[in-house]
């Protein structure tokens, strides 16, 4: 990825004025987590605090560190003037589309990127997330070739139990890409949360928890019953999951699909 450079304006917006727009995106971007934005950025937590309640205008270093984020609109966070996330189109959030599962955060492996995009609701959208091109049919899981899972890469989300019972995640193995798999949370185990069950395909079908026919999306529950069909050690850690399907978007609503 080429440097970023930031280029010089005209227009002299005051260091109070580009500080709210550092706190726009960080609210936007980064979900209000300095932390986050410290370590996606390699800019230190308290110059970001700084910066945010105003206690120190935003240096050039500062600012050139944010503007590397591939959605951040260079113009708007100098100057105010366009959108403030790229890409954009018809005022929606873009999510890139990526073509096998990330080893993690997306914005760590933007090498691995299609360069596709498509969009995604202010409430999908997300630092973490991005949109998974399903190869191939998979009956298991109710997928077909050619359909969007949005994956989340935060652990936050993944270390959630209930987030494991609604739908594919994506797994790390020790000598092979991550795959998706059917996963059930099981809370018998101690310490509480360290392992998942593996559902075999012979076990009950995974549902997603939501799907999006045709761009809105209804929220779906997974059933409550257990899966008698699972073998017992059958279970991978949690520290091996390092994704969790949030949505899917169906092939054939989807016009122009990724071919």
């Amino acid at each position: 990825m080429a440097p970023t450079k930031l280029r010089p304006s005209s227009r002299k917006d005051t260091p109070a004025e580009v500080s709210e727009r550092v706190a726009w995106l960080l609210d936007k971007i980064w979900l209000g987590s300095q932390v986050r934005m410290a370590k996606e950025t390699g800019i230190s937590q308290g110059a970001i605090s700084n910066v945010v309640r105003g206690k120190r205008p935003p240096g050039r270093s500062f600012l050139t560190a944010i503007a590397r984020h591939p959605l951040v609109n260079i113009d708007w966070l100098l100057t105010g003037d366009g959108e403030p996330l790229l890409p954009s189109k018809g005022g929606e959030l873009m999510l890139p589309i990526v073509r096998q599962i990330l080893p993690g955060s997306p914005a760590n492996f933007q090498n691995l990127w299609s360069g596709e995009y498509t969009p995604a609701t202010e409430a999908d959208f997300g630092e973490t997330r991005y949109w998974f091109f399903v190869p191939s049919d998979d009956k298991p899981l109710g997928l077909h070739a050619g359909d969007l899972l949005l994956l989340e890469t935060d652990r936050f989300w993944i270390e959630k139990p209930d987030m494991l019972l609604g739908g594919p995640c994506a797994v790390a193995g020790n000598d092979s890409a991550p795959q998706l798999q059917g996963l059930r949370y099981d809370p018998t185990t101690k310490p509480e949360g360290k392992f998942a069950i593996r559902l075999t395909p012979e076990g009950e079908r995974r549902r997603h928890r939501r799907v999006q026919p045709a761009g809105t999306g209804g929220l779906k529950k997974p059933p409550a019953k257990s899966n008698a069909g699972t073998a017992d050690g059958d279970r991978v850690p949690l520290r091996s999951i390092i994704a969790v399907g949030m949505l899917l978007q169906r092939r054939w609503n989807r016009p122009g699909a990724v071919p």
